[in-house]
């Protein structure tokens, strides 16, 4: 029994629609910090980032987090992190900045302000997560250890300048 083209063109469709709904699209956090928001607010946000790099990396999913940071002149800084999966299930941070320079007409001028690539990235505990001071005392994470996003800090290790 032949089966008529149509079918075979639904059926492939399907399979394709089907694959589709399975791919799940990369995590992104999109953040700002800058001058308007409080030092209250500013913590809370770089928790957040904090915490969101931490559970992709230690859940070796990948992740984009986009952020931009406004110095009190109003210079932006654009970063770019990004945990990808590597050949191997090995792991990299990918730290690309751009930061706004202004023209003499007061255009803005993107220009490229280096970045890194980091290859293990630890959750380091402190009661100081500033690790300044006698409260700066640190112990690094266990991956499956839940601890508050303001108790701890990440480091960056094994990393390349690009």
């Amino acid at each position: 029994m032949k089966v008529p083209r149509v079918f075979i063109l639904i059926a492939l469709v399907m399979t394709l629609l089907s694959h589709e709904k399975d791919a799940k699209p990369e995590d992104t956090l999109t953040e700002r910090l800058d001058k308007i928001i409080g030092m209250q607010e500013r913590h809370v946000r770089t928790a957040t980032i904090r915490e969101f790099l931490w559970d992709h990396w230690s859940r070796r999913k990948p992740a984009t987090l986009l952020l931009t940071a406004v110095s009190k002149e109003g210079q932006a800084a654009h970063s770019e992190y990004k945990i990808l999966l590597l050949r191997g299930n090995a792991l990299m941070l990918k730290v690309a900045t751009i930061r706004d320079r202004r023209g003499y007409l007061g255009q803005v001028i993107p220009k490229r302000d280096g970045g890194y690539e980091a290859y293990t990235v630890e959750g380091v505990s402190s009661k100081n997560p500033y690790g300044v001071e006698t409260e700066a005392a640190s112990a690094v994470l266990a991956t499956y250890v839940s601890v508050a996003s303001n108790r701890y800090w990440l480091r960056f290790k094994g990393w390349a300048a690009l």
